[in-house]
């Protein structure tokens, strides 16, 4: 018979279990106020011990009596001597179920793949994180975290059972009766971390083919999209067009007016790429940093230019101020569009690094317009 799980019920017992039990936190990052800061968030409901380095944070780990009281780890993914995912990787063989938790202001698919795949890396988080936004994912995985050490006990005290099944059937009947209700509890503890696993699944899958900070596609997701619709192209004998984009003077924006607004920047303009793309079959992307690429399938020469001055029309239109850029007095970008009929062995690359080529050419010939082939 199906197990009816009351969730309401059973995060309300989640939820006690973590405010009555005191976890213990490691903190690794080498800016001493990223330190600070989360210390004051969580020290009033967590153990917190700090460390400035991976190998500093390796020695805590190895010195104290029993590591397994670590539960937690956060640690930043930039620092210096070894990265937050290096760090991870070795403290694997010591503490194999403490959650680990990457904290990094940048974003990079690759560290992404090395965290979920090496590091056993529980989430990826970038900065700055909102306090509250920090407490709930930490809850989240102290009671995934909790629920499998349960898994773990039950497993071991149902092992330790069929053994001696003989010897304790009479000494233990009793007991079984008494347990029935606890018992039944595990249960749906277990049925919810299975689920709760089959989430964070899905949840890994996705972060693994989108870009964080934009929710657009990433390059690994962009080039698998081209390869294959390049394949359909030939095949249907139809032209495919890639345009590269890039936010002129994004250096100089970032200089003045900060990172913060620069990762605001960054953002507006994908919202534009993504409402400039609804309705059509293709794909937008980040391909890094300030640099974009949109896909049009079953799209020839003349689409892809009514597309870009859509885009150009779109940025213009949003007026975004940037007082250092010699182009405009507002946010400006450069597009390189290249429409063409693949060619069978013609690589995803090739036909990025053509239109990277015009891109190129745009943002020589003064920016803030179109090249195209």
């Amino acid at each position: 018979m199906k197990i009816v799980i009351n969730k309401k019920k059973l995060s309300q017992i989640q939820e006690k279990r973590i405010i009555d039990k005191k976890y213990t936190i490691l903190l690794v990052d080498d800016e001493p106020a990223n330190l600070n800061s989360l210390t004051m968030v969580l020290e009033d409901k967590y153990h917190i011990f700090t460390a400035n380095t991976g190998i500093e944070a390796l020695e805590i780990i190895k010195k104290v009596p029993n590591p397994e009281k670590f539960d937690l780890i956060i640690s930043d993914q930039r620092m210096p001597e070894m990265s937050g995912v290096e760090f991870l990787k070795q403290t694997i063989s010591i503490i194999p179920k403490t959650v680990r938790i990457i904290l990094t202001g940048y974003t990079d698919i690759n560290d992404t793949i090395d965290s979920i795949n090496e590091g056993h890396v529980y989430k990826f988080l970038t900065k700055p994180i909102e306090p509250n936004n920090l407490i709930v994912s930490l809850q989240r995985a102290l009671e995934a975290y909790e629920l499998e050490r349960q898994n773990v006990r039950l497993i071991n005290q149902l092992q330790e059972m069929n053994e001696n099944l003989e010897h304790l059937v009479e000494e233990r009947t009793k007991l079984l009766e008494e347990s029935y209700s606890s018992l039944k509890k595990q249960k749906e503890e277990l049925e919810y971390l299975s689920n709760f696993q089959d989430s964070l699944v899905s949840e890994l899958e996705l972060l693994s083919i989108t870009d964080p900070l934009t929710g657009l596609a990433n390059r690994r997701w962009l080039e698998s999209y081209i390869k294959e619709e390049c394949d359909n192209a030939g095949r249907n004998q139809k032209e495919v067009s890639i345009l590269m984009l890039d936010v002129d003077h994004f250096k100089l924006y970032n200089d003045f007016y900060g990172h913060a607004m620069g990762d605001k920047c960054i953002k507006k303009v994908a919202e534009i790429l993504k409402k400039t793309i609804a309705g059509k079959k293709g794909l937008a992307a980040r391909y890094g940093g300030e640099e974009f690429c949109c896909v049009l399938t079953d799209s020839n020469f003349e689409g892809a230019i009514v597309f870009a001055k859509e885009i150009l029309n779109e940025i213009r239109r949003e007026a975004i101020p940037h007082e250092k850029s010699s182009t405009a007095a507002y946010v400006t970008v450069s597009i390189g569009a290249y429409s063409v009929l693949p060619k069978d062995g013609e690589s995803s690359m090739e036909l990025i690094r053509t239109a990277d080529n015009y891109l190129y050419n745009a943002k020589k010939n003064g920016r803030n317009q179109i090249s195209t082939n």
